[in-house]
């Protein structure tokens, strides 16, 4: 993506592509609000012309196809978990395509700048017309990790790796359910 004629017409779809790539994973308060000077002053063309938006949001499309490509080559399981460096791949991305690849349960481990892991446990949306989110719970499983949501949708957080696996995995043989566990931190370069 180029920065373009402010002019440009586009559709509801394209604008909410545009904003949420220009602001994923963006943790810099300055940076926010410049874009939101932005929009106020001249709408979402004035991010289309701006050339560091420009980059901010061809690297988040960089990282989401990053994700999809790793997804393809990961098996999943019944209960498919993840653990993934911070800003190297779109976790919600993956969550996404590994449901599409059969997964009911999805957990993706994240690691953080402070040595920790955010944890988001998700279920399956294709599921959940089908199987009652009841059923999983994963609002109680992240209580375990300081964390709550509800039962299709949780997170939380740990410190203790493996620990949090063997939860997991404890949590796995009470649902009967078949896990994997892909740690591609190992696989990255960070």
């Amino acid at each position: 993506l180029e920065p373009v004629d402010t002019n440009i017409k586009l559709n509801l779809q394209e604008k909410a592509w545009i904003l949420e790539d220009a602001v994923l994973n963006n943790k810099e308060f300055f940076e926010i609000n410049r874009m939101v000077h932005l929009l106020v002053e001249d709408g979402i063309n004035a991010l289309l012309a701006d050339k560091q938006t420009i980059n901010r949001i061809n690297e988040n499309r960089k990282t989401r196809e990053r994700s999809f490509k790793t997804c393809d080559v990961l098996q999943v399981e019944d209960l498919t978990v993840f653990i993934i460096p911070d800003n190297m791949y779109d976790y919600k991305a993956m969550i996404k395509k590994l449901g599409e690849k059969g997964a009911k349960i999805i957990i993706a481990l994240i690691q953080d700048y402070d040595g920790g892991y955010r944890m988001s446990f998700r279920m399956n949306k294709r599921l959940q017309g089908i199987e009652r989110p009841e059923k999983y719970r994963l609002d109680l499983l992240a209580k375990n990790f300081n964390g709550g949501g509800h039962a299709a949708a949780a997170g939380g957080k740990t410190f203790q790796l493996e620990k949090a696996l063997e939860k997991i995995q404890e949590y796995a043989r009470t649902k009967n359910l078949k896990i994997i566990i892909h740690n591609l931190i190992k696989n990255s370069k960070t």
